[in-house]
């Protein structure tokens, strides 16, 4: 037996092809490499892993080898595939009885290379490339073909494989269906969404798609590693959609799958979803239940009316709450403010109100509101805004009544304050010693608290106990009857110096004392009577504790004689001279009182001194006739003067003189417009003769503002028949 030893390695590459028959659509990959590929294989021989070389020779023994006996490296492709091609890298050597050889198995089982062999009759070979069948397996390895067996006591046959690239074949789609996602959720949808496919093949998934009507809008690549017999994995894939530039409305899913070796797979319509890309307009009449403004509670209720929807419905409203700052808030202030503002959603059908929007703390708060669809959709831009939306959880406080001040002794001062929502009502009451009652003053609130005037020209005097209650603008309240030292607050009456205003017009001179002391003046006279149409001048003084008040306004106030109350209205002003004195031209007109007012100051009381002018109603009047016979008629006729005449007119009392006294016989009514009066009167009783006497009475009543008041007399002589 002759022995040959391994000295060299040559490179060869071993191309196997598929002349059978394949699938029809049969996809290609291509796998290298050695360790971890190629499994041992066989017996009886020696076979090890000398990465990335695979050897296996004889094994080196003094017994015989039986005859067949084989081993060696065996390469098997994954289920459903075959060995398309094969590049070989190494070396072949045999001798002894020892045989080389490379070979192919399965269906198309053939002897590819043996050493030593016709195809290598040196016993030593490099692999040369030949053609190959489609192959279930591919071995390399060595063997025993001497029909006695094969001697051990040499190395006399080796196969050596130092790389391999084998290409396999793959005719099976893979196959897939959709799994999940948000795009198959239902419902509309906008924006980014995902679709998961759960795709599976014996080789694995490489690339998974999405179509949109038949268009592909996503893929994924998956992680293969094709240096593995089956390079990529199987199992669930995500695909993120962008609907952004879907028109809206209805629109079919389809997702595909390509295995390792690109087989393709289709499922072109594998659902429906809807798509609305359009966000919804801004709310509608938005509204706080109970208005804008200050409350107690946290809790405000907002309500709006969804504008119509072309696509998805109204599915939710987004807002926003943010401090409402001043109007001259500086821009650090508006930052800080736009920090504490707090976002957030509300979801429900065709939602039109939130019943229980919580503000984020105290203080005044802007509203924004935005409407969000079925889709998804929602925009900002389009928010309606509400403002003043105010929160004050905490009472004013009430702090104490304040010392007078010395320049304003009757005005009292009730300190308070609140930091939040600001006061907005309060009243100060006072009640004197002797009575149980609470009386409510005209009350003044600003920021600091509460003023009220004790109106000591008024009010009787005595000592006055106060109290104070302000309210603030959530309408809560807060108390207190104290003054700074913690004492009930009180005040004594009068504390201003008293005034005295004389005035009416001059009467008749008054004198006092005699001699050089001897003193006159002209009488006031409180009630003048005035003839209709004339004017009258009206005097008057303004004293304090005796002594002149020099330049003090005097307010003329006019109220005229109405039956009932009438009303008070401001005429004039006029000015005291240095004596205090100050005379004001009361105008013609209808009976009135005329008041003269001295406000008062803040240690002053003030004072009012009041003229009623008289003013008689006055009418023309003449008879027709000044004789008659008896039986003819008379015509009385006259007018009203001084105007002033109610809408209903006038009633006009026509009186003879009769036996000493005057009786009345007739009431014609004055026109409203002209004044003007007249009625016919028939002499019937008179026999002889007779001289009567006549006039006309007008009384005071409702609307015309003059007092009782009659005409001249007129004479009638009647001669009997």
């Amino acid at each position: 037996m002759r022995t040959r030893h391994l000295t060299a390695t040559v490179v060869i590459t071993l191309l196997v092809g598929l002349f059978a028959a394949g699938p029809a659509r049969a996809g290609y990959y291509t796998v290298s490499g050695t360790c971890g590929h190629w499994a041992g294989w066989g017996g009886q021989v020696a076979i090890f892993p000398a990465c990335p070389d695979l050897v296996a020779r004889n094994i080196g023994q003094p017994w015989l080898t039986p005859y067949g006996a084989y081993g060696g490296w065996r390469f098997d492709p994954p289920p459903g595939t075959a060995i398309a091609t094969a590049g070989l890298r190494g070396s072949l050597v045999g001798g002894n009885g020892w045989q080389a050889w490379v070979a192919s198995e399965g269906i198309s089982a053939r002897e590819m290379v043996a050493c030593p062999s016709v195809s290598c009759p040196q016993g030593s070979t490099g692999l040369t490339d030949y053609p190959a069948f489609n192959s279930g397996a591919l071995v390399v390895g060595v063997r025993c073909v001497a029909p006695g067996g094969c001697s051990g006591a040499g190395l006399y046959s080796q196969a050596v494989l130092n790389s391999s690239t084998i290409t396999l074949s793959d005719g099976s789609a893979p196959s897939l269906s959709v799994a999940g996602g948000s795009l198959v959720s239902g419902g509309w949808k906008s924006g980014k969404q995902t679709l998961t496919v759960n795709a599976a093949d014996n080789i694995g998934i490489r690339e998974v798609r999405a179509l949109v009507d038949g268009v592909r809008v996503s893929s994924v690549v998956r992680a293969c590693d094709f240096s593995q017999k089956v390079p990529c994995s199987n199992g669930q894939t995500t695909l993120e959609l962008g609907l952004g530039g879907l028109a809206d409305g209805a629109h079919t899913i389809g997702v595909e799958a390509i295995d390792a070796s690109g087989n393709l797979n289709t499922i072109a319509a594998a659902g429906t979803f809807y798509v609305d890309n359009t966000a919804p307009a801004e709310p509608l009449e938005p509204q706080v239940r109970g208005g804008a403004g200050w409350r107690a509670q946290d809790e405000v209720s907002v309500s709006w009316r969804n504008p119509p929807q072309n696509a998805a419905p109204v599915a939710g409203v987004g807002y926003r709450l943010c401090p409402q700052p001043a109007a001259d808030a500086d821009a650090t202030t508006t930052a800080a403010a736009q920090a504490r503002c707090r976002s957030g959603a509300r979801w429900g059908n065709s939602l039109t109100e939130i019943k229980d929007l919580e503000l984020p703390g105290p203080g005044l708060w802007r509203l924004q509101l935005w409407l969000i669809d079925a889709a998804g959709n929602q925009h900002s831009a389009t928010a309606v805004e509400l403002y003043g939306l105010g929160y004050d959880d905490a009472p004013p406080e009430a702090i104490a009544f304040q010392a007078p001040d010395p320049q304003d002794p009757a005005r009292v001062r009730f300190a308070a304050s609140d930091p939040v929502s600001g006061l907005a009502a309060g009243v100060i009451e006072i009640r004197r010693e002797d009575q149980s009652a609470w009386q409510p003053l005209d009350t003044r609130v600003d920021a600091s608290g509460l003023s009220a005037l004790m109106d000591d020209e008024t009010l009787p005097k005595g000592l006055y106990f106060l109290r104070a209650r302000v309210r603030d603008a959530a309408g809560l309240e807060a108390s207190n009857d104290r003054a700074g030292d913690g004492l009930p607050a009180t005040t004594k009456l009068p504390v201003r110096l008293a005034s005295r205003l004389q005035a009416g017009r001059r009467g008749s001179k008054r004198c006092t004392g005699r001699g050089r002391h001897r003193r006159c003046h002209n009488r006031l006279v409180a009630r003048p009577t005035v003839r209709v149409g004339r004017q009258t001048r009206l005097y008057g003084r303004l004293t304090v504790a005796g002594q002149p008040m020099p330049n003090a306004p005097v307010q003329v106030w006019r109220q005229l004689d109405l039956t009932g109350t009438g009303a008070w209205e401001q005429i004039a002003t006029v000015t005291t001279s240095r004596t205090g004195r100050f005379s004001y031209l009361a105008p013609r007109g209808p009976a009135r009182t005329i008041r003269f007012r001295y406000p008062g100051s803040g240690q002053i009381r003030g004072r009012n001194g009041d003229v009623a002018l008289r003013v008689r109603a006055a009418s023309t009047i003449r008879a027709g006739r000044r004789t008659v016979i008896n039986g003819e008629y008379v015509t009385f006729r006259g007018r009203l003067t001084g105007g002033w005449i109610p809408a209903a007119g006038a009633l006009v009392e026509l009186q003879v003189r009769t036996r000493g006294q005057w009786r009345t016989f007739a009431q014609p009514r004055a026109s409203a417009q002209t004044g003007r009066w007249s009625y016919r009167y028939r002499f019937q009783t008179v026999q002889g003769g007779a001289r009567f006497t006549f006039r006309a009475r007008i009384r005071r009543q409702p609307g015309l503002p003059f007092t009782t008041g009659h005409t001249r007399t007129v004479h009638v002589r009647v001669r009997g028949l």
